[in-house]
Formats: C-alpha cells, structure tokens, sequence
C-alpha cells in the first residue's frame, strides 16, 4: 500500500495495490487512511472469498465494510460481464472531483471464471475534472465588483445579474 502511495504522490498518477483477503486488507487500513486524507488516488485491489462464502467469515474473511469512511468509492465484482463497468467507475471515482482512495473487492471465483474476450473490451476513463464555476459568471461577478462604490449599492438582484 505504502509503495502505491508514493507512486501516486510521485507521478501525480493512479497508485495501484494488491492485497489478499483477511489480513492482508485489515493490514492495508492505515495506508487508506493516510491516502484519504491527503487525497491521494490509490486503487486498492482487495482479493476475497468466493462470493457463496461472503459474509460468512470464511477463511478469516474481512468484510469490506472495514474500509467504509476511508474511500471515496468501494465497489464488488459479481461477474465477469461487470469488471469493465466496475473498473471505469473506479477509475470516474479516483479522477474526479477530489482525489481519494478506492477499492475493488475481487472475489477469487469471478476472477478465475471464464468470459468472452468481447465482454471485456475497456475504453480508459480519460484525466478527470474538477467543478468550475461558469467563466461567464466570473466575468459577470467581477463587472460587479469593479463598478460597485459601496457593499449597499445593490439591494436587489434582477435576472440576468443586474443590480436594480
């Protein structure tokens, strides 16, 4: 975890990690925490139980749950049609908005399960985008701000963003 983490505050990039299931998530916690709270884009890998045995506590299985409050996303792949769609909201989750860490619990059943080479075809998210407000707005607003003498010149706003 903690190599991924460099990785991503190094390149400005996507750290990936892998982890098997039970201790080796519980041993990743710390690591996600950090990269949440510096909003560092990890991708954490979290291999699990076969999904007849989720929940069950088989074979010191760890529910996901753990890491709840410490992503910004934490998806399951149920089935191999679903790993493109899964992955693509991963990565929609690591590069938008604020960068944080997400994680994919990775059932060793789906993973070792047979799919049509078409069912996984991956168009790559592309960089991610941050809220902006309108330029236009910003324009608009600093006009304002520029021809006003006094904070109590506009007691009312008219559509557009006229001051009357």
């Amino acid at each position: 975890m903690e190599i991924a983490d460099g990785y991503a505050r190094a390149t400005q990039s996507v750290g990936v990690a892998m982890t098997g299931t039970g201790p080796g998530a519980t041993n990743t916690l710390t690591g996600i925490a950090g990269c949440y709270a510096d909003n560092i884009p990890v991708l954490l890998l979290n291999g699990a139980a076969p999904l007849r045995h989720l929940g069950k506590e088989y074979q010191q299985e760890v529910s996901s749950s753990i890491f709840d409050g410490l992503v910004k996303w934490k998806g399951t792949l149920t089935r191999v049609d679903d790993i493109p769609g899964i992955m693509r909201r991963a990565f929609t989750a690591l590069r938008s908005g604020s960068p944080g860490p997400v994680v994919l619990e990775m059932p060793g059943d789906v993973l070792s399960a047979e799919g049509a080479d078409a069912a996984l075809q991956y168009d790559p998210v592309g960089p991610g985008r941050k809220a902006a407000p309108d330029p236009q707005d910003i324009e608009r607003a600093a006009d304002f701000l520029v021809q006003a003498t006094s904070h109590s010149q506009c007691r009312r706003w008219r559509p557009g963003g006229r001051c009357g």
